[in-house]
């Protein structure tokens, strides 16, 4: 696929009708994180024409199209890393903070502040983790009109990534809230080997 539309200007509207999907599906990618359910991503209806044609006009990528592709799932999961090795970190910090105080119940109410506190950052995160990479996209998509419709179907896959990646941290989280004072004695086996499930996951992901 060269160029969906004819004329000298051809190229250009193409990479602008791109660039526009691309301003959408981030939007609507960012606001899957944390949602309840699942919801298609639908364009608008003056975008909705090209988007559909590039859908229909998708094929295998070839071995080069892969090689442009590669830095966006390698950039994914390096971000999806990171988040977690932030979140042990916070887990482990507040954990120590909590074992210090003697277990009051005003420790445990701030415990609990401070879970709440890192589960929102950490949605924020991969809204943030989800723009970079849509920019990466978008400056892939406007070089390599080819790739357009292999890179909404792989952003697609990067933003239910997020959406599953934040899913696995936030319930964690909230387990932990959820039995603080159980949860205390075995805190350090039990973040490691739900993080290290994490981990493994992000490497056989996408």
């Amino acid at each position: 696929m060269l160029s969906l539309f004819s004329g000298a200007d051809g190229g250009a509207k193409q990479v602008r009708n791109f660039n526009a999907v691309m301003v959408e599906h981030c939007a609507y990618a960012k606001a899957s994180i944390g949602r309840q359910g699942s919801q298609r991503y639908i364009p608008s209806p003056s975008l909705a024409p090209f988007f559909y044609t590039v859908q229909l006009d998708e094929s295998p990528p070839s071995v080069n199209d892969c090689s442009l592709l590669i830095p966006l799932e390698i950039c994914t999961k390096d971000l999806g890393r990171a988040e977690v090795s932030v979140i042990q970190l916070k887990i482990e910090m507040a954990t120590l903070a909590l074992r210090n105080s003697h277990m009051t119940s005003s420790a445990v109410s701030a415990f609990r502040a401070t879970l709440e506190h890192m589960r929102n950052q950490a949605k924020h995160d991969c809204e943030s983790y989800l723009e970079q990479l849509y920019h990466m996209a978008d400056k892939l998509g406007s070089s390599h009109c080819e790739l357009q419709g292999n890179i909404f179907g792989f952003m697609q896959r990067i933003s239910q990534f997020f959406v599953d990646l934040y899913n696995q941290i936030g319930d964690f989280i909230a387990r932990i809230a959820k039995g603080a004072a159980a949860w205390i004695a075995t805190a350090e086996y039990t973040t490691q080997r739900n993080l290290n499930e994490i981990r493994t996951w992000i490497s056989g992901s996408l």
